[in-house]
This record gives C-alpha cells, structure tokens and sequence, in this order.
C-alpha cells in the first residue's frame, strides 16, 4: 500500500474522490507548499504555507491511475512528502505538485473546498 495526500478533487465529497474508493481517509496536513487555484481546480507547488487535506492508503493500481488523472509526469510532479495526520503522527506520503505557480492566485488558507470548487463550475 502506498500512503497519497490530496488536498482538492480527489478529497471526500469532491468530484474525483471515486479514484480513492475504498481506501479509508484521515485528515492531514503538509508544510512547505502553497495552494493555488486553477481552472477547475486546485494545484499545489513548493511554496512557505502548509496545506490541509486527507491521506489514503492506496494499492500500486489505483496509484497508477491517480498518475494517469494527474497526467504525472508531465503536468503534475508525484513527489514523497513529511505527512502529518493525528492517529498516525509523522510519515511520508505521495503528494501531486505543479512545478511552478503559473501567476495563478493564491489560497492563502491552504484549505480547498467544496465551496471553491462549485464556484468554478459555475464559471465554466
């Protein structure tokens, strides 16, 4: 099993989190990146805030097909990241990054929601 962090679509409630079924979740926390939202969605790179998200213990399949719906390795970076969730304390976890922020704006919480993203599909 591999452990993966998400912090946007693929969280509970969200449109892709059927990519995680039936893996379990627990909240989560990463340092060291910045939350930026895209067309649609949310991205991530290497940046000074921390973002809130959840983390799943996935098999070697489903993280393959999490690398196909990030289109890894050539949109999105899969990179091993410190994890933080309160039952399990420290580790590491696969976390999808964008290399550079695009001028695209900042969420400055480093929380994406459900809010954010039905606000984006009705834009679209």
């Amino acid at each position: 099993m591999e452990a993966v962090f998400v912090y946007g679509t693929l969280k509970k409630g969200h449109k892709n989190h059927h990519y995680l079924a039936p893996a379990q979740g627990w909240a989560a926390k990463m340092e060291g990146l910045s939350l930026h939202l895209g067309p649609g969605y949310p991205y991530a790179c290497l940046g000074s805030g921390s973002l809130e998200g959840e983390v799943y213990f996935v098999s070697l399949e489903q993280l393959e097909r999490l690398d196909q719906l990030e289109e890894a390795p050539h949109y999105y970076q899969r990179v091993l990241r410190p994890v933080w969730t309160e039952p399990l304390g420290w580790f590491s976890a696969w976390v999808y990054l964008r290399n550079e922020a695009q001028a695209l704006p900042l969420l400055q919480t480093g929380v994406w929601t459900l809010a954010e993203e039905s606000q984006k599909r009705e834009k679209n």
